[in-house]
């Protein structure tokens, strides 16, 4: 194994411990939500009020599906990488999805620091700018695809 397969599998292996980490988050996120938030904002919320907890729940579970399905399907796509499918249009679809799964979590995160907490726009602006660059190399990859099969078509 070289130096670039090891590097793919250690980041497969992280991947892995996200997706786990997320999937414990998930599990708990109603304790998460009932004692974490209001410590970090303990000012009275806009126009939330009443459904302030449910609302923050649902958004959250949201942001949370949104970010389990997008490290599986890295987790995928790091696998195919692995065993040298690099240009293929399966991991272009699966650069579209997780460019898909950025957008929709920052549009989630973009409504809850919105309402709730004004720290949370930072994790909205960070994963829009990671959609940007997830896109670039989703056409980046396309492009490759189409020299790739240029090329083959030549020989």
């Amino acid at each position: 194994m070289n130096y670039e397969q090891k590097q793919i599998r250690i980041t497969r292996y992280l991947t892995l411990i996200f997706f786990i980490v997320a999937v414990i988050m998930a599990v708990n996120g109603m304790k998460f939500v009932r004692e974490f938030l209001p410590a970090i904002h303990s000012s009275h919320i806009a126009f939330l009020d009443d459904n302030a907890f449910i609302i923050i729940l649902v958004l959250g579970y949201c942001c949370a599906a949104s970010l389990i399905a997008m490290l599986f399907i890295m987790y995928q796509f790091l696998k195919r990488i692995e065993t040298g499918l690099l240009f293929t249009e399966e991991n272009i679809r699966a650069l579209k999805n997780i460019c898909t799964c950025c957008i929709s979590g920052c549009v989630l995160t973009l409504l809850l620091g919105v309402s709730y907490s004004k720290w949370l726009l930072l994790i909205a602006a960070a994963s829009g700018f990671m959609s940007l660059i997830v896109r670039i190399i989703q056409h980046s990859f396309a492009r490759a695809l189409a020299m790739k099969d240029e090329l083959d078509l030549t020989i």
